[in-house]
């Protein structure tokens, strides 16, 4: 809640209005103290000081708070960033060895079927021997 208040207009609008105040304290106390009620005629540039002070303390504060959130978003996108590149390339790695995986497949079911034709072959070469023989 502090960091949407700090972050929203209302605390430019209470620095520049308190800011204004003690513009205006300062020439009432220095033009017509008189107008000034009687315990504030001693102390009222006393009082616009720490009206100053505070004003410049939270747009101070504001705006270290916004740099260090515009810091915070820019790593975060870095990171960001980065993480995509990693991924991306473990995309592609992946996509690799699927590519890889089913030229292997591939060559294996090749080499499957010329084993077993080979097989065949050989069997039927022993056969024809075997009638060969038998006919002997």
């Amino acid at each position: 809640m502090l960091f949407n208040i700090l972050r929203s207009f209302f605390i430019d609008r209470l620095a520049y209005l308190s800011a204004l105040a003690c513009a205006i304290l300062w020439v009432v106390h220095i033009k017509y103290p008189y107008l000034l009620p009687v315990s504030w005629q001693a102390t009222a540039h006393l009082y616009a000081a720490v009206i100053a002070s505070v004003a410049g303390g939270i747009m101070i504060s504001k705006y270290v708070l916004m740099e260090g959130y515009a810091r915070s978003i820019r790593e975060i996108n870095a990171e960001k960033e980065t993480f995509s590149g990693i991924i991306q390339s473990i995309e592609m790695d992946i996509q690799r060895v699927r590519e890889e995986r089913d030229r292997i497949s591939e060559r294996e079911s090749v080499l499957k079927n010329r084993l077993k034709s080979f097989e065949n072959s050989e069997m039927a070469s022993q056969h024809s021997s075997l009638r060969k023989k038998i006919r002997m």
